[in-house]
């Protein structure tokens, strides 16, 4: 495990607006989040058993492939667009948003006075399925007013990935281009935008549990298609320095203080993010 970043590392997500960093989360952390998906997959694998829409819940099966030996079984399209949200809140998911090991890595871009933005999806990339790839985008391009402030994401993985099965790619130092104007197509799931990089200027990057991104609003990335027998489960949250205006966005209601030099008294524990879930809307917009 690493601590704070090296002003290498530092330069380095300067330079290209992403770093990826090695063997950074705990895996009895990565576990916790594991077991709520899957008692989760559980869930919705003995509802559909007992709807008689599938015959197999398919129990013996590996978390990387259960859910997509039950939904292939289903034959449907995948019910959530951007990804699973409030059946994952959970204490294990509050754990990951404060691990010691991610908020060392955000203190190193944002500085030490660090809230959590709110927002949070657990992303099940089944086969061959285009509804989640998403083409190039900046975070900004699909978060309004947010262009002329730092909210860098946090992705990682929670089985391995690579070219394969759904690695995200970045464009190397495409966050000093500015927001770019995104127009959305009739019946497309994402907005696009008329970005489009040469082969050569693409970085594709594997990762295994432990390893994460951590990537600014501006820079270019996409996901690519799975063409794996597998799910890519992947998790990503969003971090900006204490009083970054959030309010105006979906999960603004949910953002909280993480970790503070100035007013340590300010960091938000379990019980007050709870009571913030349940005065949310946000619990009930995205299931």
């Amino acid at each position: 495990m690493i601590g704070k970043l090296t002003a290498g590392q530092i330069a380095k997500f300067e330079e290209d607006g992403y770093l990826l960093v090695r063997n950074t989360i705990p895996a009895d952390a990565l576990d916790a989040l594991i077991a709520i998906i899957s008692a989760e997959v559980d869930q919705r694998a003995q509802a559909m058993q007992a709807a008689g829409e599938i015959s197999d819940i398919h129990a013996d099966e590996s978390f990387a492939r259960r859910w997509h030996k039950v939904w292939h079984q289903h034959g449907g399209e995948q019910d959530v667009l951007v990804g699973w949200h409030a059946c994952m809140f959970s204490k294990a998911l509050f754990d990951l948003w404060i691990q010691p090991a991610i908020l060392d890595i955000v203190e190193s871009i944002t500085g030490p006075e660090i809230q959590i933005n709110g927002d949070f999806w657990i992303r099940p990339k089944l086969p061959a399925e285009q509804i989640t790839t998403a083409p190039w985008h900046q975070d900004s391009g699909y978060m309004p007013d947010t262009a002329h402030n730092l909210l860098p994401a946090i992705w990682f993985p929670l089985v391995p990935v690579d070219a394969r099965n759904g690695a995200l790619q970045f464009v190397p130092s495409s966050h000093k281009l500015g927001v770019h104007e995104y127009h959305k197509e009739e019946g497309a799931v994402f907005s696009r935008t008329d970005f489009d990089p040469q082969p050569h200027e693409i970085e594709t990057l594997d990762m295994i549990p432990g390893d994460l991104i951590i990537f600014h609003n501006l820079v270019f990335h996409r996901s690519t298609l799975n063409m794996a027998d597998m799910v890519r489960w992947s998790v990503d949250f969003r971090y900006s320095r204490t009083g970054t205006p959030v309010e105006h966005m979906w999960h603004g209601g949910m953002c909280f203080v993480g970790r503070s030099d100035d007013d340590p008294a300010s960091v938000a524990d379990w019980a007050q993010v709870q009571s913030q879930w349940a005065a949310s809307d946000q619990k009930d917009e995205f299931p």
